[in-house]
């Protein structure tokens, strides 16, 4: 797999490649996020991960065997899977915000924790980065809370705990994706795809045991109506959004491992986690929603970090 890193590269250094991938990465989880929280309106969040990583598995597993690519270590493929459960809980959170509709102070502290972890696990490890790193990395920590906090939505301790549920397995997966990365990149994918997709779908079935059990006990009078998303045919266009979101959640993991691969986990994970700003674009151009100043001044901000961290 040494050869496919290198093509994807491009014969960038490795710092630069790093950049590069991270940012890539953050671009399409960005558009992931977009397309499967719209369709998370549509279905329950745990069905649109099962049906979307269940694809992702079947293109992952698929272009490792064209390519033959070697078999994970036993350690590969565990963090591999601990990745999937990482991935598949944290998703679910996610798209489960994204379907209450502002997303709000749920993503400012889920893509700020999901920065945190591993960039102080990466200190642990790897030990400190260049001085002009440092200030990056700090500088991107308050972007992504700028693109993603909308001013005057609630401070709820729903989105708080939500934030740091998506924001705490999201930077476990950051780490697990760079610890699996070690022995290949697409089979220790794939078997994160088992554990999400299997997690996602034991999550489908509980919840609609659970509707099955609320329908045969009768509505009581007074009771409120669950307004959540049923399971029932979506239709073809909500599974073209679950097939996009799959490849390109899939594509994104791709991209972020093989940069860990080519550089430091802070540097990949603080940049991966500029995500919030392409779902904020794609919501401006697509949906015609608002971008506020301190979402601008936010991406203005990103941009300093980039280049900080890029010296």
């Amino acid at each position: 797999m040494t050869g496919g890193v290198g093509a994807v590269a491009g014969g960038l250094s490795g710092g630069t490649a790093t950049v590069a991938l991270s940012l890539a990465s953050a671009a399409i989880w960005g558009t992931s996020d977009f397309v499967g929280g719209i369709a998370a309106r549509r279905l329950p969040s745990p069905a649109v991960v099962t049906l979307s990583h269940s694809l992702s598995l079947a293109l992952l597993a698929s272009l490792a065997l064209m390519h033959a690519s070697a078999w994970p270590d036993t350690r590969s493929a565990v963090y591999g899977a601990l990745a999937g459960v990482a991935c598949g809980t944290g998703v679910m959170v996610l798209y489960k915000a994204l379907a209450l509709g502002g997303m709000g102070l749920t993503a400012a502290v889920s893509g700020v924790l999901a920065a945190v972890l591993p960039v102080l696990w990466a200190f642990s490890t790897e030990g400190l980065p260049r001085v002009p790193q440092i200030a990056g990395i700090v500088l991107a920590a308050v972007a992504i809370w700028m693109i993603a906090r909308a001013p005057g939505s609630p401070s709820s301790k729903q989105a708080i705990l939500l934030g740091a549920a998506a924001g705490a397995s999201f930077g476990c997966l950051f780490i697990l994706l760079k610890l699996a990365g070690r022995g290949g990149v697409l089979w220790p994918l794939a078997w994160s795809r088992v554990a999400s997709a299997t997690l996602a779908a034991v999550v489908t079935w509980i919840g609609r045991r659970r509707i099955g059990t609320r329908r045969n006990g009768g509505a009581k009078v007074g009771a409120k109506t669950d307004a959540r998303p049923r399971l029932s045919w979506p239709g073809w266009t909500i599974l073209g959004l679950i097939s996009i979101a799959g490849i390109f959640d899939a594509s994104g993991n791709t991209f972020y491992t093989i940069a860990t691969r080519l550089g430091r986990l802070d540097i990949a994970a603080v940049l991966s986690s500029l995500y919030p700003a392409s779902t904020i674009v794609l919501a401006a151009v697509l949906l015609r929603e608002r971008t506020t100043r301190s979402q601008a001044a936010g991406m203005a901000l990103a941009l300093v970090a980039v280049v900080l961290i890029s010296a």
